[in-house]
């Protein structure tokens, strides 16, 4: 243990919600959550404000609908601002040390002692409450708490002490009076399950683990997990900062709308997962000897199995085949909600490139609706130091087509703009929504993170091929009649038939009946209704004079990431055959639907889908964000970073002033916003 509380942690307060606030003034002091908004979505960041009523991370959407306030805004991630805003702090922390380890796209660790500066307390305080102050600047208005300790693991339990914008300083010394009276969930590596297990023999604190015998933890937890409590409880932590984080396994998983419980479309999942973890391993140059999978049940229950060969590989079929046969060792009769499939023990090492690497794109959100209760009183924030002894083309611009109560040409529109938490994104096709997927950062027999339940929503981590998901076509149920033959040629990976559940590498066949495409950031169907019943709503804007919805053909979609549903971002898209239905392809930043009709149907204009809190542009208003959309309108309010609240206006959603835009930028006024 060193001798100087020369280790820092930085940790943003509730980043994303953050950024939100920073750039939209008018859900600042507001409760807000940003995550998956339909289905089966969870929180990813709750502001301050939403914690106040019970939201957290990792909570299933429509609870944190239950617990919040009707005012409360629900909004989709921006992974872009979240990014630039990360790049701002790590460029900040650069500049105090040279060992700085990122942990996450909101938190890192710097070692202060290569700096040769003063590493006293009072030295310590100083820099931090400056680092503070500049991180607050240069970021607009984000705060960050800073714990100061000298090991990684009390600068860590440091920064959560006292958060939001808090200070920790654990002086060298006290480290066993700060740690012990706190509960063991605290520790890194005490998860609920080991937290039960702990509950059970009484222990509950880190003082009651640190009186446990070695015997007694090795025989409850295993060797290795034993032996690292042990030292945890003790504050023996050498971990040193590295400035770099090697890869330690590449995996993939997928939530479910539905529950599945079908033996044959879980294998075709594991196909698929497979496919996409062997992709990522390809282009990382990496391969693997171990192969895991991760079984969550519906009642949250999550079982892993894990098989290590002798020889590693990247090939997708055989990482399948070891997937399979783990999950005959898991029951799932009783329904499963997410699946995983995994590779570690990873070598430096990559075999020929004989398959081309599946597309990836990000993770999807959506949200239901549910009631909300009274409010309680949030804790405010505080400041003071705490010393712990005890695109694309737009066209070009035409007249404004402001919705009002009177519509022109008959067109129907209510009267009310739809607010942020009640956007209606679009119909959600059954069973199935995917999921995040990505490279997990190096860890170490005791990390410094404690486990979690895994967010199905949106994870941000260092990933080798930047985290995307694939492109995925899905039948909707009822599309065709059972045992139809498919008529489409081969088509990219991950897509299906429309009946049945095809080998992994078959394109979808509609000729009739909906397709359902659901890439990450995507949830949407385009159907022919001509022929069979449609399971999904229909189209934003169906049923609209002028809408993109044509008799027995109509289109809808769901724009929830930033990539195209038609080509990945790693190469092209799935093909379309002659005689499949359309597919809907979304820009990045996530504007107008392209649909490409199918063979025989007249084309059909772009469907412009919008999602709640997605920056857009007005060729009129200026720039400003969307509120919410549904019904063939938009409600978009016109603010930024440095503007006042800006007022709000509903346009129809096929609007050709209207774009998707570019984050704002926070550091530059720009036009103000259109009264």
């Amino acid at each position: 243990m060193r001798r100087e509380a020369s280790i820092l942690h930085v940790d943003l307060d509730a980043m994303f919600a953050a950024v939100e606030q920073r750039d939209k003034p008018s859900l600042r002091g507001k409760p807000v959550i940003v995550g998956g908004v339909a289905g089966r979505g969870v929180v990813s960041t709750a502001s301050y404000e939403a914690r106040a009523f019970g939201a957290h991370s990792a909570m299933p959407m429509a609870q944190a609908r239950r617990r919040c306030p009707p005012n409360t805004a629900f909004l989709s991630p921006r992974f872009p601002a979240y990014q630039k805003t990360s790049a701002v702090v790590m460029e900040l922390l650069a500049g105090v040390s040279p060992l700085v380890e990122q942990v996450s796209i909101d938190e890192a660790y710097i070692d202060l002692a290569p700096t040769g500066t003063d590493l006293s307390v009072p030295a310590v305080t100083a820099l931090a409450l400056r680092l503070k102050a500049d991180i607050a600047a240069a970021t607009g208005g984000v705060t960050g708490s800073i714990g100061a300790a000298s090991s990684k693991l009390l600068a860590k339990i440091g920064s959560d002490l006292h958060k939001p914008d808090g200070l920790t300083i654990v002086p060298p010394g006290d480290e066993l009076l700060v740690l012990h009276p706190l509960p063991v969930r605290r520790l890194g590596g005490v998860g609920p399950a080991t937290e039960q297990r702990l509950h059970r023999s009484g222990i509950r604190t880190v003082g009651d683990l640190a009186a446990a015998s070695l015997e007694d933890l090795v025989d409850w937890f295993g060797t290795a997990h034993g032996h690292g409590l042990f030292r945890l409880a003790r504050a023996d932590d050498p971990r040193p900062v590295v400035s770099s984080r090697e890869a330690k396994s590449v995996s993939a998983e997928e939530t479910f709308d539905i529950d599945v419980r079908d033996p044959a479309r879980l294998t075709h999942e594991l196909d698929l997962l497979s496919a996409r973890v062997a992709g990522r391993l390809r282009r990382s140059g990496l391969t693997g000897r171990t192969v895991n999978i991760k079984v969550r049940h519906p009642d949250f229950t999550t079982v892993t199995r894990a098989v290590t060969r002798d020889q590693p590989t990247d090939d997708g079929a055989l990482i399948a085949q070891l997937a399979r046969r783990l999950l005959t060792e898991v029951p799932t009769a009783g329904g499963i909600r997410l699946l995983g499939v995994g590779v570690s023990t990873l070598y430096d090492f990559a075999q020929d490139d004989l398959f081309s690497a599946a597309g990836e794109d990000p993770p999807p959100f959506s949200f239901p609706e549910d009631p909300a209760p009274t409010p309680p009183s949030a804790a405010p924030p505080s400041a003071a130091p705490s010393f712990a002894a005890p695109s694309f083309a737009p066209p070009a611009p035409t007249p404004s087509r402001v919705a009002t109560s009177q519509p022109p040409s008959g067109r129907p529109l209510d009267a009310e703009p739809v607010s942020p938490g009640s956007s209606a994104a679009g119909p959600v096709v059954p069973g199935s929504a995917p999921s995040t997927g990505s490279a997990s950062p190096a860890s170490v027999p005791h990390p410094d993170s404690s486990e979690q339940p895994s967010d199905d929503a949106a994870s941000v981590s260092a990933s080798p091929d930047g985290g995307a998901g694939p492109l995925r076509a899905r039948p909707a149920a009822g599309s065709d009649p059972p045992g139809a033959p498919s008529t489409a040629g081969p088509g990219s990976m991950g897509s299906a038939p429309v009946t049945g559940i095809p080998p992994v590498g078959s394109a979808p066949a509609t000729g009739a009946g909906p397709l359902a495409a659901t890439g990450a950031g995507l949830q949407g169907s385009t159907s022919a209704t001509g022929a069979g019943p449609v399971e999904s709503p229909p189209a934003v804007g169906a049923g609209r004079p002028g809408s993109s919805s044509t008799a027995g053909f109509a289109t809808s979609a769901v724009a929830t990431g930033q990539a195209f549903a038609s080509s990945s971002a790693d190469g092209p898209g799935a093909a379309v055959p002659s005689g499949a239905g359309p597919v809907a392809a979304v820009p990045s930043g996530a504007g107008p639907v392209a649909v490409v009709p199918p063979s025989g149907v007249a084309a059909v204009s772009p469907v412009p889908v919008w999602r709640s809190g997605q920056d857009v542009r007005h060729d009129e208003h200026g720039p400003g964000w969307v509120q919410g959309s549904g019904i063939g309108r938009v409600t978009v309010r016109f603010e930024g970073p440095l503007t006042p609240v800006g007022r709000v206006r509903t346009f129809f959603v096929d609007d050709p002033q209207l774009h998707p835009a570019d984050p704002p930028d926070w550091s530059d006024p720009g036009p103000s916003s259109s009264p």
